[in-house]
Order: structure tokens, then C-alpha cells, then sequence
């Protein structure tokens, strides 16, 4: 009697032992998939971050040298103002090269493709007003020295992420 005693307590420590390796495995499994989806998403996004950079790098290259060979990356020039419209995103401005002459008066007309973006160039204290996405704005100046001087966005660190681009003054 005694021993069925002793064989029932060991079953039941057996099974509470058993059951207690099953917790801690599901409760191991749920603790690792609330780790590591954060971490996939995060990564994804720094992906399509870094993929959608290249791509828009690789395509304003293009527009540029494109826009260069049509025309001097100047959208039209009337009664001696050089109208020229940039688009800009996430860390890109397109196109990212542009040429003006010395003297002319420049009208930018800038639109925000998405998040939060500015246009400046400092040599010729232009700074245009901050603009969320599919927002348009308009900066005007006249160079009055030659050179190339560099336009960039001041929000946060966009500059440094390539949001940049030249400004070649003939």
C-alpha cells in the first residue's frame, strides 16, 4: 500500500514536472516572437529606407544629366528670372544639380513629396518656409557671385542623410 502510495506521489511530481517544462516553453516561444517582431519590422523599415534612398539617389542622376542635356537643369526662363522646380522626399532633392547665371533672378519652386522638408543655401541666405508632404513653396534670389555652392534641407539630420544637392552658378 505503501508503495502505491510512494508511485502515485512520483507520477504526480512526474506530471507537474512535465507540465511545468511545457509553461516554461510556451512562455519562452511568446517572450522570443515579442523580441524579434520588433526587431523584423525595424529592420524592414531600415530596408526600405536605405532601398528607397538608392533608388531615388539613382533616378535624380539620371533626371539630372536628362535635364542637362535638354536644357541646363532650368525649367524655363522668362524676363530674365530662371524658374526651376525641385522636388524633394526622403532624403533625396530631384534633380540634385542645377545651373543659373550670375545676375538673373532665380525662382525656386519647391514641393515636398513626403515628410517634413526645407530648402537652403546658405551663401545666398535662402531658406525657405518648413513644409510637410505635398506642400509647395517658392523662394526667390539673384547670385551675384559665380561658383558652386551646395542647397540642402536644415530639418534634423537630412543634410548628412543626402538630402543635398548643387547649385552651379555661371
Amino acid at each position: 500500500m505503501e508503495e502505491n502510495k510512494e508511485n502515485e506521489t512520483k507520477e504526480t511530481k512526474g506530471s507537474e514536472n512535465s507540465s511545468n517544462k511545457s509553461m516554461l516553453l510556451v512562455g519562452g516561444v511568446i517572450a522570443l516572437i515579442i523580441l524579434a517582431v520588433p526587431g523584423f519590422l525595424i529592420a524592414r523599415k531600415i530596408k526600405r529606407v536605405l532601398f528607397n534612398s538608392a533608388r531615388m539617389a539613382a533616378s535624380s542622376t539620371v533626371s539630372s544629366s536628362q535635364e542637362a542635356s535638354s536644357s541646363p537643369s532650368v525649367a524655363g526662363e522668362s524676363n530674365s528670372v530662371s524658374q526651376i522646380s525641385i522636388r524633394g522626399g526622403s532624403f533625396y532633392f530631384k534633380p540634385d544639380e542645377i545651373r543659373v547665371k550670375v545676375g538673373t533672378k532665380v525662382s525656386i519652386l519647391f514641393t515636398n513629396d513626403e515628410g517634413t522638408h526645407d530648402f537652403v543655401i546658405d551663401e545666398f541666405k535662402v531658406k525657405s518656409e518648413t513644409i510637410k508632404g505635398g506642400v509647395t513653396t517658392t523662394v526667390e534670389f539673384t547670385p551675384d557671385k559665380t561658383g558652386t555652392f551646395e542647397f540642402y534641407c536644415s530639418i534634423g539630420n537630412h543634410r548628412q542623410m543626402g538630402m543635398k544637392g548643387k547649385l552651379i552658378v555661371e
